[in-house]
């Protein structure tokens, strides 16, 4: 409810007599035209209509009624009671706002759009600023100690001046200022205001008019040639004359004083809106209508049925009204009043404004209404058609629109829908497919079959009648038309003969048909994309580079590339006869589930979506949904059709979308963007539109820093994209979540903050600028650390002095330890070495004995042993050889180290030949296949080591090798750094598991379990560790695991002098030629 008792003026209604004068003074032929489209195409004389309201029954109407008035009248009372069958109405998105949103009262009769941008709305209960995502409310809390606002205009300082009912106040930005009768205002009632070319304020109220120069008031009334004291609104138009609408007419300033303007004409009339179109004609709106003047004279004069009490003249041409009983929209000289049927729920209109981007808004009683959806005008079955889910659409020759629903087949002349079904003729209600072919019949494929329109009756084929589920139909350049079913597949009607349509290795379910300009004809398969080039057929797959083999929807651009989407969510793809080029949500598609497209004039892809609809330019997606006025989330299959003027319509799953890219408003520029708040930890700083900012200096308890923005841009507020860097910490943009930037804890330095923005995936704004400096803490200046270095340095001195002088007395007890340490450890280990040789020396002449004694008891005893005492001596003698082959193995272990023989060059090669040599017996048992790479470099070492290096690694190769599994073993090295090579054995045997692979150099360590049965040392392995530690190197093992091979690594130094050290030499398979499992592969 509006408060308070007074405020803006009720309007005048006009009589029920003038009103019913005005809606019957037409011609006889206007009325009879009115009559036929109110009974509807083809429709039958009422015998009886349905109720007229509460109460009222049911009434007959003859179809002859005398032309007289009073029959006219009466014939038109009842036709705005009677329902007619062919809707007229169309609809569109508005979106509303209220205390929801923030709005501080929903009777919003003042609106306005200051320089920076911002939109002010006066309600008759607060002063609202919308900066496009919040609304801030000033009221009496804030300064405004009168809230009923009736006007809002700004001054060329940029302050604000809001007229209300307890007089004028200004806004500078940070406070309230009043005017009242105290200052010199003829009333505090003001209701109507004006700013001039020399920036005097202009203040109307019902006691006269009031000018404020800057410095006093000075009231103009009838003395000073005012008709009417009683001001309702005021216009400054583009030639800076000022006029004045009032209760009994309207006037103009001459300079000097007023003059009043059509006297005749506007005799007794109440002006209550001004406005100005960009040809300069003047729309003035009175209590019974519109009148347009032309220098002077009137051009055109509109009746309306109630007051126009604001007027607003678009960028496009259109001149809009507010009434108490709805929007009138002007354009063409056409009236067509907008209200709850259009869209506009609440239809009482006080205040209308066209921002800067073209958005119309509207302030009524119930809210505000943002109008940016007009580029969309919505058609649902409420409005005539026959079903909300819409697919296919076709203009014909005769300018028919034809929609396809479930609810039927619908046709739209322009003004009026009327819809077909099964009675009127059609196969089936359910609408799939439509084309019109070069007679000008219409092709109708619904879930039966194939229905024909030839322009005055539907016709049925005995065959295309019961057809089937038709999803696509298309006519190629020879005249055959191509039939699409869901089931049945692909056919071609040619004359009157039906055709199959076979493709190898292809087949049709819910196909697609497009014939291309060259006469191509491309059919979306179950198999891939096929092409009939008249001659012959051609499938592009998924190995070919579509997305998917089952491709969906089909259309061709401007320039000959074919783009389809496909039944599963892959996006789109455009073809341009050699690549695929695929695009997704990656490239800025809305969504991937693609259920239409086609290709405008102007080069744009529209493609229908899960999310609305899309169109692409090339470069850029731009998304169309509910809040951009699209009929519903999603689209409908094959929802496409282009008019010859640029229109475009849209089947969705939610109604018919009419576009009118005239009035499509996401093509404007860059949003506008300002700081509404910045702060340094606990300063602010004032905000500023541009980057124009002085660079700001705090301390560095100030160190956080807080941005809040206003991206001003009203169409879509998730259409906006923001961005900031702040240079000095990061260089690169990063999104902005929201409207607010915080940074804390931020180091010394110097910054600049910038931000920029964007629509609809459009141009960057410019960035948004603010520089600062964080100064750096006292202990960070240099002063301080030369102080503190001053300081330091003495006490560092002193205490370097002590210290080393400390130190340097812990070293020299620390050297005279580890010099007896090192020596007992020497010791030790000379002990140990000579034990363990004597113990292995020692224990080798009763192992002697102990096989002697074995060997000499089977001679003597021979075949006379029992089985197990055979077994035991066996046991015996096998024992014995392996206790002397470890106390061999020891003996070498020990003398490592301790007996060494000169070092110098030793060809690896020749010394990996001699072990093979010695090894041929067991190689040739193992039927093992060896090589040897081409390159085996010259090392300085110990040559007897090093061959028994090679002989472990080679043995153990043979020795653990898979069973019924011929080993193959290889040898090479690489070098792994310089100086140094790299030497390996790699076989395929056992393998080792990665638990084992670091303790198989340990002395007695061995392998328990599968593969495992071989009675080894232990010793082997660590005999080669030592070895190759005692030349410097080192040596490990790889392998992937049990049966998968191992591979032995160590590392030498190499000769530096041989510059040969590395030149290849013949491959040798093994010393003794091929094995006898090589010589029967090689037959």
């Amino acid at each position: 409810m509006a408060k308070g008792a007074g405020g803006t003026l009720p309007s005048r209604a006009p009589s029920q007599t003038a009103l019913l004068k005005e809606r019957f003074s037409e011609t006889k032929e206007a009325f009879d035209e009115r009559i036929r489209g109110m009974m509807g195409d083809r429709q039958r004389a009422y015998a009886s209509t349905g109720p007229l309201g509460g109460g009222v029954g049911r009434i007959s109407l003859k179809m002859r009624l005398r032309a007289t008035w009073s029959g006219r009248l009466v014939l038109s009372l009842i036709g705005l009671l009677i329902p007619t069958s062919s809707a007229m109405a169309e609809r569109y998105y508005f979106r509303r706002y209220t205390a929801t949103e923030g709005l501080s009262q929903a009777a919003v009769q003042a609106l306005y759009q200051d320089r920076a941008g911002y939109l002010w709305i006066g309600t008759q209960a607060g002063l609202n600023r919308y900066d496009g995502a919040s609304f801030t409310v000033y009221g009496p809390a804030q300064g405004l100690a009168q809230d009923w606002i009736n006007a809002i205009v700004e001054d060329a300082h940029g302050r604000l001046w809001i007229a209300t009912l307890g007089g004028v106040f200004v806004w500078d930005g940070q406070k309230f200022r009043s005017y009242t009768t105290s200052d010199g205002l003829a009333d505090n009632r003001v209701i109507a205001l004006a700013v001039d070319r020399e920036g005097g304020i202009w203040c109307g109220t019902h006691r006269g008019i009031s000018r404020y120069d800057g410095q006093r008031w000075r009231t103009y009334t009838v003395a000073d040639g005012l008709p009417d004291p009683r001001v309702t609104v005021l216009l400054v138009d583009a030639q800076g004359r000022l006029w004045v609408g009032m209760e009994a007419g309207l006037a103009y300033w001459t300079g000097s004083r007023f003059v009043a303007f059509d006297s005749d004409g506007l005799r007794g009339q109440s002006v209550r809106a001004l406005a100005e179109d960009r040809a300069h004609r003047l729309w003035v709106g009175t209590s019974t209508g519109v009148r347009v003047y032309e220098k002077g004279r009137l051009r055109k004069s509109y009746a309306t049925p109630s007051p126009v009490v604001t007027l607003c003249a678009d960028r496009f041409g259109i001149v809009w009204a507010g009434t108490p009983q709805g929007l009138i929209k002007i354009e063409d000289d056409r009236l067509r009043t907008l209200t709850a049927a259009h869209g506009l729920a609440y239809s009482d209109v006080r205040a209308l404004l066209e921002d800067r981007e073209g958005i119309l808004w509207i302030g009524v009683l119930g809210g505000l209404y943002k109008f940016h959806s007009r580029a969309f005008t919505i058609y649902r079955t409420e409005d005539g058609l026959g079903s909300n889910v819409v697919r296919p659409i076709v203009r014909d020759h005769r300018g028919w629109l034809w929609v396809g629903t479930s609810g039927g087949l619908s046709r739209f002349d322009g003004n009026r829908w009327r819809n077909f079904t099964r009675r009127d003729g059609l196969t089936d209600d359910y609408v799939f497919a439509l084309l019109e072919d070069r007679r000008g019949w219409l092709w109708i494929g619904t879930r039966v079959g194939i229905t024909l329109f030839d322009g005055a009756r539907f016709r049925k084929d005995p065959i295309l009648s019961r057809i089937g589920l038709t999803v696509a139909l298309a006519q190629d350049h020879a005249g055959a038309i191509w039939i699409a079913t869901l089931s049945g597949g692909v056919f071609k009607w040619v004359g009157s003969r039906l055709e199959s349509v076979q493709v190898e290795g292809q087949t049709f379910s819910n196909a697609r048909i497009l014939v291309d300009r060259r006469g191509w004809v491309w059919i979306s398969g179950d198999r891939g994309l096929s092409r009939w080039d008249g001659r012959n057929w051609r499938t592009y797959t998924t190995r070919e580079g579509l997305a998917s083999d089952q491709p969906y929807f089909l259309c061709e651009d401007a320039r000959g590339n074919l783009w389809f989407g496909y039944h599963s969510s892959h996006g789109v793809t455009r073809f341009d006869g050699e690549t695929f080029r695929h695009y997704t949500t990656r490239d800025g598609l809305t969504n991937d589930a693609v259920y239409s497209l086609g290709a405008d004039r102007r080069g744009n892809i529209w493609i229908g979506t899960a999310r609305g609809v899309d169109r692409f330019d090339g470069v850029t997606f731009v998304n169309y949904g509910v809040e951009e006025g699209y009929a519903d989330p999603e689209s409908n299959a094959g929802g496409f059709w282009e008019d010859a003027d640029g229109t475009l319509w849209f089947g969705t799953m939610g109604g018919l979308s009419r576009y009118d890219p005239r009035f499509d408003l996401t093509r404007g520029d860059p949003p506008s963007l300002l700081f509404q708040e910045l702060r340094l930890g606990a300063r602010s700083f004032p905000t500023t539109t541009r980057a124009s900012l002085h660079r700001q200096e705090v301390d560095y308890a100030d160190n956080s820093l807080i941005a809040r923005i206003a991206v001003l841009s009203f169409l879509n507020e998730r259409q906006v994209q923001i961005e900031y860097r702040l240079k000095g910490l990061q260089d690169e943009w990063a999104p902005l979540e929201g409207r607010e930037l915080r940074v804390p804890n931020l180091p010394p330095g110097s910054y600049i903050l910038q931000v920029r923005a964007r629509k609809y995936q459009g141009a960057w704004s410019p960035p948004l600028s603010f520089a600062f400096t964080i100064r750096a803490p006292f202990w960070q200046k240099w002063w301080f650390w030369g102080i503190v270095g001053i300081g330091l340095t003495g006490l560092l001195y002193g205490g370097h002095r002590w210290r080393t002088a400390r130190i340097r007395r812990r070293a020299e007890e620390l050297e005279q330890q580890v010099t007896e340490r090192t020596r007992q450890l020497v010791e030790k280990a000379e002990e140990l070495e000579a034990f363990v040789y004597t113990i292995s020396h020692d224990l080798k002449a009763p192992v002697i004995s102990l096989q002697g004694l074995a060997s000499l008891l089977q001679a003597e005893l021979g075949g006379n042993l029992s089985p197990n005492a055979a077994f035991y001596l066996e046991r015996i003698q096998a024992n014995a050889e392996q206790m002397q082959r470890l106390i061999a193995e020891l003996l070498e272990l020990s003398r490592i180290g301790r007996l060494r023989e000169p070092r110098r060059s030793v060809p690896m090669r020749e010394l990996v030949e001699e072990v093979l040599a010695e090894l041929h017996g067991q190689i040739e048992l193992k039927q093992a296949r060896i090589r040897i790479a081409d390159t085996l470099p010259t090392v300085i070492g110990e040559r007897m080591r090093l061959r028994q290096v090679w002989a472990n690694l080679i043995s153990n190769a043979l020795r653990f090798s898979r069973p019924e599994v011929p080993p193959e073993i290889e040898i090479g090295a690489r070098e792994e750094q310089k100086g140094i090579v790299a030497f390996f054995v790699r076989d395929n045997g056992i393998g080792i598991a990665p638990e084992h692979q670091e303790k198989v150099f340990e002395i007695f360590y061995r392998v328990a379990g599968k593969y495992h049965d071989d009675e080894g040392t232990g010793v082997g392995l660590a005999i080669v560790k030592r070895i190759v530690q005692a030349h410097g190197g080192r040596v490990w093992v790889e392998s992937e695991g049990l049966g998968k091979g191992s591979t032995f690594w160590f590392t030498l130094p190499v000769v530096r002098e041989s510059p040969n050290a590395m030149e290849p030499v013949p491959s040798v398979e093994s010393p003794s030629g091929p094995t006898s499992s090589e010589r029967r592969r090689s037959r």
